[in-house]
């Protein structure tokens, strides 16, 4: 392999790479990387893992775990593209024992059975793909099994369904998080046009869903929404994908396996793709559509993790899912980009309401990402409530619009969500909104929703989860390392620090960062880019 056929890291994986090089000078021996599916996480850990050589002056014997083969399939082609032919690979899953290799790509399923085949320190680097299952029992046994130079767990989703806390197991180390909606909001995807059918609403359901909401007998996935004809779909999904794709390569996701085969009645030139396949035949079919032999790829639990498909133009969800995980992974496959292709079509008919509540929330956090980035424009907080820049289109009818209203209002009666006071009050007003406020500009203090109230003012609200990440953050020293406190900070500008406190207060400078103790004190920093906007606005 020549120089110029080894891959290089894209500028955003530079900074990740750099990152993670300092984590470790620091003393950290395992870290989180958050990064959208599309955004070459595979590369990064095979790049930092060629790093960790550089470091250590020495050739690594490296792990890669995950829980399915097909994503294992594509790492080893990945690694194979930075690391070359000098070293040796292999399998070890319910097909291939392979054991005495330099990289080693293994299934946490085959790997708890034989544990006792590799001692503790067989592996000098360790990398988990889709870290988010890290919590489950057999992957935490692989995972204390063995003790690494240093461990990268590797996931587009972060937060389980069931509350368990993957952060933790990372000790709260998260090197590198580039999430879907900011990705999207900084043109790293391709930008997406996302449409939801759900006009043929049941009144007398939804007010029944609505009054239960919060109730201990409440089910939170009872659909509201009348189903529309099979056949009504296939026209809708085709017509646009002719008008908006020139009819274009179509990913379907489909509910259960029975739906699967019946749509594929429906659609020409289609293909499935399920657990029914060996991975040589699910390989093969994706590898098949991806070349054009199939127009539609209709799937059942084979897309949602580890693969993507970015030839594919338009997405059609068929399938409900109350998890967001779920949801986020599977939106993610075929967003990377793709000669040609300049937008994901994505058409959601599951219509129910939580799948409303998912989307408005992810439209919400695109929004509040896309106002970060344009951060500096007098109109970037102020843009009207249903409108977003060209970067992505989501349209929202009515009846989806009212759902959310109502189910907005539910949640805040019922203490789901708070508002930005609310978490004032929470750090006892030591933390003035102004500085929260600023942390949200800045992208640090991201909104789950965003709803515009009676005068048309813009209401950000936060799940607790978002609430108890943040509270952990501010908690905790390691972000400040690098920033200027605010003693310095005041000292360059020849200001005292009770002057500063005051113009903090007031709302009249914003600190990037704050470290608040627990105990009613909490402590400002501002970085260099805070400083030279002051100097040059002060005309110094």
């Amino acid at each position: 392999m020549s120089s110029s056929d080894i891959p290089r890291p894209y500028s955003y994986q530079e900074k990740a790479l750099c990152n993670l090089m300092m984590r470790r000078q620091s003393g950290v021996r395992r870290s989180l990387v958050v990064m959208a599916s599309g955004l070459g996480k595979t590369y990064l850990s095979a790049f930092d893992a060629r790093n960790f050589e550089e470091e250590t002056g020495r050739q690594a014997r490296i792990l890669y775990l995950a829980h399915q083969g097909i994503i294992l399939e594509q790492a080893e082609r990945t690694y194979r593209s930075v690391f070359g032919d000098a070293r040796t690979y292999g399998r070890f899953d319910g097909i291939v024992r392979d054991y005495d290799v330099d990289i080693l790509f293994a299934t946490f399923q085959s790997m708890y059975r034989h544990l006792e085949m590799f001692p503790r320190g067989a592996f000098d680097y360790g990398v988990v793909d889709e870290a988010h299952h890290t919590p489950a029992r057999t992957r935490e046994e692989v995972m204390d099994h063995f003790v690494f130079g240093f461990q990268m767990g590797l996931t587009a989703t972060p937060d389980r369904y069931d509350g368990r806390d993957v952060y933790e197991y990372y000790d709260n180390v998260v090197a590198f998080n580039l999430p879907l909606e900011k990705a999207l909001a900084e043109g790293l995807l391709t930008p997406i046009h996302y449409v939801m059918y759900t006009d043929r609403v049941k009144p007398a359901e939804l007010r029944r869903y609505l009054a239960d909401l919060g109730s201990a007998g409440h089910k939170r996935s009872r659909l509201v929404f009348e189903p529309r004809p099979d056949e009504e779909i296939v026209r809708i999904v085709n017509r646009r994908a002719e008008e908006e794709c020139d009819g274009g390569k179509i990913i379907v996701f489909c509910n259960s396996l029975d739906q699967m085969d019946h749509f594929s009645d429906l659609f020409a030139g289609s293909v499935t793709v399920s657990c029914r396949d060996t991975r040589g035949q699910q390989v093969a079919k994706i590898d098949a559509f991806a070349a054009g032999r199939y127009r539609v790829l209709l799937a059942r639990d084979v897309l949602n993790e580890g693969v993507d498909v970015p030839s594919a133009d338009v997405l059609v969800f068929l399938r409900n899912t109350e998890s967001p995980v779920v949801f986020l992974q599977q939106l993610g496959r075929g967003l990377r980009r793709f000669p040609g292709k300049n937008k994901m079509l994505v058409l959601d008919f599951t219509a129910s309401i939580d799948r409303i509540s998912y989307v408005y929330s992810f439209y919400s956090r695109l929004r509040a990402y896309l106002a970060s980035r344009d951060f500096g424009q007098d109109d970037a907080m102020h843009a009207t409530a249903h409108t977003i820049p060209e970067v992505c289109r989501v349209e929202f009818d009515e009846t989806a619009l009212s759902i959310v209203r109502a189910l907005l209002n539910k949640k805040i009666e019922a203490g789901k969500i708070m508002s930005l006071p609310a978490i004032v009050y929470i750090f006892d007003d030591a933390i003035s909104i102004h500085t929260l406020q600023h942390l949200m500009r800045l992208g640090r203090l991201v909104p789950d929703y965003e709803w515009p109230d009676e005068r048309g003012h813009i209401i950000h609200l936060f799940d607790h989860v978002t609430v108890r990440r943040f509270v952990r953050l501010v908690g905790s020293r390691r972000l400040t390392r690098g920033m200027l406190s605010e003693a310095e900070f005041a000292r360059r500008i020849g200001k005292d620090v009770k002057w500063l406190r005051r113009q903090e207060r007031w709302g009249y400078l914003s600190p990037s960062w704050v470290y608040y103790s627990g105990i009613g004190r909490a402590e400002f920093f501002y970085t260099q880019r805070d400083l030279d906007l002051y100097l040059n606005k002060d005309g110094r």
